[in-house]
């Protein structure tokens, strides 16, 4: 039998940290690779290599920094202040969906 293997424990680690964050490149893993991006997918939520997933700790995803949140709501206001009032609904509409996006790929 041949072992059909295409991560090692590092990159294995390094997709399961990207994905814990919400930053997994599904992409960038399938060039480094050379596999599909459901090997990718499946590596990320730990249906493949799962004595690698026994040996490393999963990695909890920090809160943002309060004060970063502080500048990103100071530059969000900054912004409404200054958009024309008829563009702010599809501002809002798109802000809405990028939030939503981002909960989804969790």
């Amino acid at each position: 039998m041949t072992d059909k293997r295409v991560a090692s424990e590092v990159e294995v680690d390094a997709i399961r940290r990207e994905y814990a964050g919400g930053a997994l490149n599904v992409r960038k893993w399938c060039e480094i690779l050379d596999c599909s991006p459901e090997t990718v997918r499946r590596i990320a939520r730990r249906d493949t290599y799962r004595k690698v997933a026994a040996s490393l700790e999963p990695v909890a995803v920090s809160p943002v920094a309060p004060a970063v949140q502080e500048a990103a709501d100071e530059s969000l206001a900054l912004l409404a202040r200054h958009t024309p009032k008829d563009q702010l609904g599809s501002a809002n509409r798109i802000l809405d969906q990028l939030a939503r996006k981002g909960h989804d790929d969790e």
